[in-house]
């Protein structure tokens, strides 16, 4: 266990690694904060540092990027899931009032911007199924979902 401690503190001190943390956690920085990034940075570092095989051929700052990615994003995702507006309209104290103000932000906007969202937020779908089921890209999708965001943004602040 000594040596995998000594392993993990090279590698925590590496330049080369602290380079890879900090861009692959930069991406995720506005979605999970500070402390939980750096948790879950060294969290996964330590992982990466048990279970890597050189053997492999791989580069460990590669593994360490892949496994990184996937750990935010699936942070990203549950975050997602916990703030997802129907889970939030399940919480008795703030049924009424977030029904209520879920319609008045969605009064004034188009049909299919209305329709992503719900395809969106309620049915919890992804990009690629939202494009597949509305005869459009999963770029375009995305680029609808985020139009249809902004104008619910711009309600808010009026």
């Amino acid at each position: 266990m000594d040596n995998i401690n000594k392993q993990f503190e090279e590698k925590w001190n590496s330049s080369d690694v602290i380079n890879i943390m900090n861009k692959v956690g930069n991406r995720y920085s506005k979605n999970i904060d500070a402390d939980e990034l750096d948790s879950i940075k060294m969290d996964t570092l330590w992982r990466c540092v048990k279970k890597y095989d050189d053997s492999r051929g791989s580069k460990f700052t590669s593994y360490l990027y892949q496994q990184l990615s996937y750990a935010l994003k699936n942070k990203t995702k549950k975050k997602r899931n916990e703030f997802n507006v129907e889970n939030n309209l399940e919480k008795p104290d703030t049924k009424a009032m977030s029904r209520e103000y879920v319609f008045d932000i969605v009064t004034g906007m188009e049909e299919e911007e209305k329709h992503i969202l719900h395809q969106r937020f309620f049915k919890n779908m992804t990009m690629k199924e939202i494009g597949h089921e509305n005869g459009y890209s999963r770029e375009t999708a995305r680029r609808k979902l985020k139009n249809a965001v902004e104008t619910c943004k711009s309600v808010c602040l009026d």
